[in-house]
C-alpha cells in the first residue's frame, strides 16, 4: 500500500485539513479525523507503539470515556498510524 501524507484521501487524492482533533492532556496521545467530499474517513492516531492497542480499543468503543483512554504510558518517540474507514462516533457528518 502506497503511504500517503496524513492529510490525503486514499479514495480520491484531494488533500484536507482535519475535522476534528483530541489530544490526550497528560501527553501520550493524539488523535486526528478527516472527512473528505467523497464520502471516505480516516483517523490518525498519534502516540507511542505501546499505546496502540489501548487507544485502538477506546475508538471501537466509540471513545467511551469521552476523556480518553486511561491507563496510559507516556514513552516517545510517537508513531503515527492510519485507520482507514474508522472515526470516532461522536464526530458528526457535518464537519
Amino acid at each position: 500500500m502506497k503511504h500517503l501524507p496524513a492529510n490525503q484521501c486514499r479514495r480520491c487524492g484531494h488533500m484536507h485539513d482535519e475535522a476534528w482533533n483530541m489530544v490526550d492532556p497528560e501527553g501520550c496521545w493524539a488523535v486526528t479525523t478527516s472527512r473528505c467530499e467523497c464520502g471516505h474517513v480516516w483517523t490518525m492516531i498519534h502516540t507511542a507503539p505501546v499505546n496502540m492497542p489501548l487507544v485502538r480499543a477506546w475508538i471501537a468503543r466509540g471513545c467511551d470515556p469521552a476523556e480518553g483512554p486511561a491507563a496510559i504510558v507516556r514513552t516517545v518517540p510517537w508513531q503515527q498510524y492510519r485507520l482507514e474507514g474508522v472515526t470516532p462516533t461522536f464526530v458528526s457528518a457535518a464537519s
